[in-house]
């Protein structure tokens, strides 16, 4: 399967900090086989959280990878990443901020869509 993957700028950035290459290359590789391979996060309008092998902790003690899978545009979308030792889960306030961000991003691809 092919897709596109976007990255959003505090995903960039924090993704360089808390992985390698190697470890995110696989990680878009699992993506690629199945694009909800995550779990769906409750309330967040389609994000789904997925588990990233981090070196030296495996995937259960590693970190966690906020995306949004755009089947028909053929489009992941990585929102926000986090390792298991600084936070188990979102915080409401970061739920709230991801939420506002899916909407205006659908919205923005259905915009697009109609547009062509």
């Amino acid at each position: 399967m092919k897709l596109t993957f976007i990255e959003l700028p505090l995903f960039t950035s924090l993704v360089t900090q808390i992985t390698d290459d190697q470890h995110y290359r696989q990680l878009q590789n699992d993506l690629l086989k199945n694009p909800e391979k995550g779990d769906l996060i409750p309330r967040l309008h389609g994000l789904r959280k997925v588990r990233m092998a981090l070196e030296g902790r495996g995937r259960s003690g590693g970190a966690r990878v906020i995306y949004l899978n755009l089947p028909q545009q053929r489009v992941v979308i990585f929102f926000y990443i986090y390792t298991k030792a600084k936070s188990e889960n979102l915080t409401p306030d970061q739920e709230r901020r991801l939420r506002t961000a899916v909407e205006t991003i659908k919205r923005e691809f259905r915009h697009e869509n109609q547009s062509h």
